[in-house]
């Protein structure tokens, strides 16, 4: 009787798993930016940082210094963007935990006006 006890109890394990992985993924959201939020069972690339709700990395050495460009391939490359803002907020959040330590946008000026990387036109409001 104690294998049937196990043998019912894993299978209400996996039948709740299952349940909190549909009920994620129905509630997922996304940023006015198409930023996506993540839920608390993802998780962030190994040595990124996750703070409130996206994961952000930061370089710790000067090897890993990179241009404009190279940082948004390698944030590609790891199915990101150079950070994207949605508030005055978030910005200043930002800028508050990166301290002295220079950081690249995802803002690019060009002969049309200033984009985020995601290509949307960036505006002051």
């Amino acid at each position: 009787t104690s294998s049937r006890v196990l043998l019912v109890l894993c299978a209400l394990c996996a039948l709740l798993l299952l349940l909190v992985v549909t009920l994620a993924a129905l509630t997922g959201h996304y940023s006015s930016q198409d930023t996506p939020v993540l839920s608390r069972l993802e998780t962030c690339p190994m040595n990124w940082l996750y703070i409130r709700l996206r994961c952000y990395y930061f370089s710790t050495t000067f090897k890993e210094e990179k241009d404009w460009d190279e940082s948004q391939t390698f944030c590609s490359s790891h199915k990101g963007s150079l950070a994207l803002f949605d508030t005055q907020e978030e910005l200043n959040f930002l800028m508050d935990f990166s301290g002295a330590h220079h950081v690249w946008v995802g803002l690019r000026k060009r002969e049309d006006g200033i984009h985020w990387a995601n290509g949307t036109t960036c505006s002051s409001s």
